[in-house]
């Protein structure tokens, strides 16, 4: 009946149950990633060695957010389009079925049997955070109704994954997943979803593999970290058409060469 209540609870979200994650009392992964959010404390040690261990297990797994002694396996994952990625939990009880929605961040809006809650990096008036609000209900309708998401799902088994780095937003894509996951947490031999990738380092050897492959796909997000732009400059802008994709006409800039002159007439009229 567990997953039966989960369900039901899930057919009649609304965003006026929402409550702020509680990150300040609870120890789990999540709760941590927030904190050193909020704290600004983006490059912390703790939080690396913490999701480099997660990401190198032979399943995605994270505790519970709310009853953090309780060790939950991701067991499947659902992109509805645009930035915002469903990945669903369950422990080996089958007693505490949870949903994760990552958008900018892990634990962007967290579904549990008895709370629905939101990173309070989403709680402001502007007009993204208000669509996203918004959206999360009619997303989980939508994926009942289709049949995504139902008893079914919350199995508990063996689940091997692999990577979703795509993300159509080019500052988010390097700030809130290319350089901190794919690097700092030594990603480089695993798989990845097979998906156009705004950008893609010339350092970086990447394993596609197809949606069939039998994989459930994890997001590769963190929030934001303030190494990327660095290390964008130094990949990208040296080769300024590795930013886009070469068969898009649209967006493509040409390469120009210039002199030295022509250089220091640019960087004078700059200033």
């Amino acid at each position: 009946m567990v997953i039966e209540n989960f369900l039901t609870k899930c057919k009649n979200l609304t965003q006026h149950k929402l409550e702020l994650y509680p990150y300040e009392e609870k120890e789990c992964e999540l709760a941590l990633s927030q904190r050193c959010f909020h704290t600004g404390n983006y490059n912390s040690q703790e939080l690396s060695a913490m999701w480099r261990k997660v990401f190198h297990s032979p399943n995605f797994e994270l505790h519970h957010p709310f009853y953090t002694d309780i060790l939950t396996r991701a067991v499947k994952s659902h992109n509805p389009g645009g930035l915002r990625i469903y990945t669903f939990f369950i422990d080996e009880q089958h007693k505490h079925p949870w949903i994760m929605l990552s958008s900018y961040d892990m634990g962007s809006f967290i579904i549990t049997l008895e709370h629905y809650f939101m990173n309070k990096r989403y709680a402001n008036n502007n007009e993204h955070d208000r669509w996203i609000r918004w959206v999360v209900p009619v997303d989980i309708k939508k994926m009942i109704e289709e049949g995504v998401l139902s008893k079914e799902t919350f199995v508990f088994k063996d689940s091997p994954f692999m990577l979703d780095m795509s993300n159509q937003r080019p500052t988010h894509y390097f700030v809130d997943t290319l350089y901190y996951y794919y690097y700092m947490l030594c990603l480089e031999d695993f798989k990845v979803k097979k998906e156009k990738l705004f950008f893609i380092p010339r350092s970086a050897k990447l394993h596609f593999c197809e949606d069939d492959c039998g994989l459930i796909t994890i997001p590769l997000r963190c929030g934001f970290n303030q190494n990327t732009f660095e290390f964008v400059v130094k990949e990208a802008l040296e080769e300024f058409n590795t930013l886009v994709d070469k068969e898009d006409i649209f967006d493509t800039y040409g390469v120009y060469s210039l002199d030295s002159k022509e250089l220091l007439k640019l960087q004078q009229e700059k200033a």
